[in-house]
């Protein structure tokens, strides 16, 4: 009976780290504007094998975490912790980059919108009753 539960215990660890490296290897991504791609030829790696990785459905073996680590530029200890400050400053940063991609985009968007807009007006006779 108590190894069941050990093993269940085990698994419940397995499964969490797993969903940490996959967490903070999403944000190193993100922080480094890579892909899944750019990162599996970094690694020498599929891609399908990178993206279960990314996903939490698969770890990687102890020597790739340390490869990763060096592609990311960090210790390979912030790959594996739960929520660092480090990686918590990395998350907030990449939202504020992300929030103001969307604000930069929105204004690409809108600007010539609003051009065509105006030359419509000008050129569309008001009718007047």
């Amino acid at each position: 009976m108590v190894r069941l539960e050990s093993s269940a215990l085990m698994q419940d660890c397995d499964v969490s780290l797993r969903q940490t490296l996959a967490t903070n290897i999403r944000i190193m991504l993100l922080n480094k504007r890579m892909t899944n791609r750019d990162f599996a030829e970094q690694l020498g790696e599929e891609e399908s094998t990178v993206s279960l990785w990314v996903r939490g459905k698969r770890e990687p073996r102890l020597e790739k975490i340390g490869e990763m680590a060096k592609v990311f530029g960090v210790d390979p200890s912030l790959l594996i912790s739960e929520a660092t400050d480090h990686v918590e400053n990395e998350a907030e940063k990449l939202a504020r980059i992300e929030q103001g991609m969307r604000i930069k985009i929105a204004n690409e968007i809108a600007a010539p919108a609003g051009a065509i807009v105006r030359i419509l007006a000008k050129k569309s006779p008001v009718k007047k009753n």
